[in-house]
């Protein structure tokens, strides 16, 4: 299953597996809008819900899911053509389609973000529509389609940055955009987009180890709550200081990754098309703040990160205990950061490896007052 409230797109069928039910029965198919399943309406639920209440009916002798489909001619030999937006319209004779829809601007934006164009990330793409904003226009517009002309300015090798220029000087009121929707684009919205996790674990691992010879002989150098509270459950630091280190450690996560944002300003922009968002293909909130996979409930969050962080307290508490063959004092800061390298390569697919709760909550509120609004809570 895929889409979501909380994903603001439709409810729909992501995989057919092979060996399934599903696949058996043959009347479910990849793209297949989701209304309810046993009696269940699916409609307003966020994913994770979604997948509870698919997960609830495992544990029954049937169910009964109620889908919505297109009926889709052939379209190398033209026809009529019931959409996902509604309307029946004309099919011409070829692989792709174009729709002029007309839509109100109210705000900055159309109700939608764009990705792709000439100098994006993954070289030069058409320009296509990433993700629908909260009361967007879902019944016109579906993440995928190609934006070809807006008011009658094509968009053809243009920038991203230039296209949302383009929109936001538009005037308030209805909007003709001239939309493209092909397979190929539609394919593009699920491509991987979190980087390279090694990277990213090796530059928190360095930044651990330079942090803590930094300032171990002043602090300690805990970095991390979770750490200090350790410390001071177990009498190596007194609870008095409990509260101050931690104000201090969110203090310095906020200041260090505003200054991330100010170094890569431009890049963030360019990426994102000047649309700060939480989720989606060109989502930038993650480069800040660990967040779950879709895939993933409530209860699997809060088990994944208390586990990390455990396996953190348990590699980190033995360093200095003269009862367990110590570390030398020089060495722990490396032994520290090839733990936290470990941890994050084995242990960040659920949440980004959410061990440190200062260096998750402190820029978390960076980017909930650099843009990024309160979806970021």
């Amino acid at each position: 299953m895929a889409g979501g409230v909380d994903q603001n797109k439709p409810v729909t069928v992501h995989k057919v597996f092979p060996a399934g039910v599903a696949a058996k029965e043959g009347s479910i198919q990849e793209g297949d809008k989701v209304l309810s399943i046993n009696g269940t309406a699916l409609c307003g639920s966020s994913h994770w819900e979604v997948l509870r209440t698919l997960r609830r009916a495992r544990t029954q002798g049937m169910g009964v899911v109620v889908l919505r489909r297109g009926e889709v001619t052939d379209p190398r030999k033209g026809g009529t053509v019931t959409d996902s937006r509604g309307g029946t319209q004309t099919e011409p004779a070829n692989t792709g389609q174009r729709v002029c829809v007309r839509l109100e601007k109210h705000s900055r934006d159309l109700g939608f973000s764009l990705e792709g164009g000439v100098g994006s990330s993954l070289g030069d793409k058409p320009l296509t529509v990433q993700k629908l904003f909260l009361g967007g226009p879902v019944n016109q517009v579906s993440p995928g389609d190609e934006v070809l002309e807006i008011e009658g300015v094509s968009l053809v090798g243009l920038r991203r940055l230039e296209a949302w220029t383009l929109i936001r000087t538009l005037p308030s009121g209805p909007v003709d955009v001239m939309f493209g929707c092909s397979a190929s684009a539609q394919v593009k919205t699920s491509r991987e987009t979190k980087g390279q996790y090694l990277s990213a674990n090796m530059a928190f691992s360095v930044g651990v180890m330079s942090a803590m010879y930094l300032c171990k002989g002043v602090s300690g150098a805990h970095l991390n709550p979770a750490v200090t509270l350790s410390f001071c459950s177990l009498g190596r630091v007194p609870w008095v200081k409990l509260l101050p280190y931690t104000l201090s450690q969110v203090l310095g996560a906020y200041l260090a990754s505003g200054l991330v944002f100010l170094v890569y300003y431009d890049a963030i922009m360019d990426f994102s098309g000047g649309n700060l968002t939480v989720y989606g293909a060109n989502e930038t909130a993650s480069i800040f703040a660990t967040y779950p996979a879709a895939h993933l409930s409530l209860s699997s969050s809060i088990l994944d990160q208390v586990v990390a962080t455990a396996m953190l307290m348990l590699c980190i508490l033995p360093l200095d205990d003269q009862k367990n063959s110590p570390a030398p004092d020089a060495l722990i800061p490396p032994i520290v950061a090839v733990i936290v390298l470990g941890i994050g390569m084995s242990m960040s697919s659920n949440c980004g490896g959410a061990i440190n709760p200062a260096r998750d909550l402190g820029p978390r509120l960076l980017t909930l007052t650099a843009g990024w609004g309160t979806e970021v809570l």
